[in-house]
């Protein structure tokens, strides 16, 4: 599983933030820097991530410990990676999708 992420340059630089404990091998965060083409970058605001093509997770939560701890938020996924949660019906929609052999 491979996951990438952007995040706010500004929210990163909190010690609370995920790019100081979310390190591993198979997660790989960009932190825009204000210049160049991103010099007049405005607030990161959208929370949406697509875990290898399967999973989408969005919502108004915030990926950090305050929003966990402090905040009420809504957060919903769509997809799985376990095949028997998606289906027979996932399957055979996709079988019909894919070009004829």
């Amino acid at each position: 599983m491979k996951i990438k992420g952007v995040l706010d340059p500004g929210q990163a630089a909190q010690n609370w933030a995920a790019p100081k404990w979310l390190i591993h091998p198979n997660i790989e965060l960009f932190i825009p820097e204000r210049k160049g083409v991103f010099a007049s970058l405005r607030k990161l605001h959208h929370k949406l991530m697509v875990i290898d093509e399967r999973i989408v997770v969005a919502g108004s939560f915030n990926y950090t410990e305050p929003a966990n701890e402090y905040n009420d938020e809504n957060i919903f996924v769509l997809g799985s990676t376990h095949d028997e949660v998606e289906g027979s019906r996932w399957r055979s929609t996709h079988a019909r999708l894919s070009p004829s052999t």
